[in-house]
């Protein structure tokens, strides 16, 4: 387990990495690295483990995409590929899907894919060929599930714009968490301006265009989507990864003079995420040391008070399910493809969050009201 989150943490800067020696060579030199910033984010924060799999192999599959020369045989390389990213994660395929779709209209627009009556059937037919395998596993999935949301919610407030685009390199709310976060961004886009404007960088034209549509579709991405959840802030990692395979150098010395400041900014969003994974590993330890004396398959109500740590409130119903096969009638509340009655759209989240122990309390001594129908299970929601 401990293996798979280390993969997929990594996964993805390592693919700017790749993508950016394919691209770029030696011109790109350290640059790339600058996509490890990404490396502790809101998607690891939450617990989104597959899908930072799903959007690292996404990347390594366009990561051969763009090495391939156009035709039939990249087409019949990447459809197994992209069906494995298919079978990972469906956000990550789709993911894949639409960068390479802002590559290949980049490379229309500079004259490099032949006319719109030569490019429009090679892009559908020929190009959409790699994604037909991926299509179908989707489809499949589809059809043999009992049910599937449909429910979009709005865009949400610009405020979560604006916490989506720091989303790539935010990791929890504390003061230095902030600090970090502040302190990278305000480097990066200060020394992408100021690269850029002096000469010191040049940025890969196509790959640019990537990076931009991955940042436009972070700023026009809902919150919710077909009931999934978080979708607004998913992508913004992606986009850092992207733009920093996209720069080369131009002038070495000027270049190489910056990188121990981006070292060190480097340095402390690394801290800063270590420092929060131990917080949340001893967390876990103390609720593991409580669950030895929880006997094997316990029915569970969990609680929380106000001197809990969160991450101890939030994840102890999880932890006695692993570690005791124990009962939790709050715990399945997770989004998912399976829809939910409307009444209970405002409890469809990752999961309930306990309540306080007096609450509990106070509730145990009030009477339960009578079921509508005379028949609680049609109306009680676990």
């Amino acid at each position: 387990g401990a293996v798979m989150v280390a993969v997929s943490v990594i996964l993805a800067p390592l693919a700017g990495v790749a993508l950016s020696r394919t691209l770029n060579g030696a011109t790109g030199a350290w640059l790339p690295l600058l996509g490890f910033a990404a490396l502790f984010n809101r998607n690891l924060e939450f617990g989104f483990v597959n899908f930072l799999f799903g959007l690292g192999l996404a990347l390594l599959c366009f990561c051969l995409w763009v090495a391939l020369k156009p035709g039939w045989k990249r087409s019949a390389l990447i459809a197994p590929a992209a069906a494995f990213v298919a079978a990972n994660h469906i956000l990550g395929f789709l993911f894949l899907g639409y960068i390479a779709l802002l590559w290949e209209g980049s490379k229309f627009a500079f004259g490099e894919r032949g006319g719109l009556a030569q490019f429009i059937p090679s892009l559908i037919v020929r190009d959409g060929a790699a994604f037909l395998p991926g299509l179908a596993l989707i489809a499949y999935g589809f059809f043999i599930a009992d049910d599937v949301s449909t429910y979009t919610g709005d865009m949400g407030l610009w405020t979560q714009r604006m916490t989506a685009f720091t989303a790539g390199i935010g990791f929890f709310n504390s003061p230095l968490s902030v600090a970090a976060g502040t302190l990278a961004f305000a480097a990066f886009s200060g020394g992408l301006y100021l690269g850029l404007r002096h000469g010191v960088l040049d940025i890969h034209r196509d790959l640019a265009v990537v990076a931009v549509g991955v940042f436009i579709l972070v700023l026009i991405m809902p919150v919710h989507l077909a009931g999934i959840w978080a979708l607004h802030f998913r992508y913004g990692g992606a986009a850092l990864i992207l733009l920093a395979a996209a720069l080369r150098v131009k002038d070495a010395r000027a270049v190489n003079g910056a990188a121990v400041i981006f070292a060190g900014v480097l340095a402390l969003l690394a801290i800063n995420g270590a420092s929060h994974v131990m917080r949340i590993d001893h967390s876990q330890q103390e609720i593991r040391h409580a669950m030895s004396a929880l006997p094997n398959g316990a029915k569970v109500i969990s609680a929380t008070s106000p001197d809990v740590g969160f991450e101890i409130g939030v994840h102890g119903a999880s932890l006695a399910v692993i570690e005791a096969d124990a009962y939790i009638p709050n715990l399945f509340t997770n989004i998912s493809a399976v829809k939910v009655k409307p009444e209970m759209a405002a409890l469809h989240f990752p999961q309930g969050k306990p309540h306080l122990i007096e609450t509990l309390n106070a509730h145990a001594q009030t009477p339960l009201a009578p079921a509508p129908n005379g028949r609680w299970s049609e109306n009680y929601h676990f």
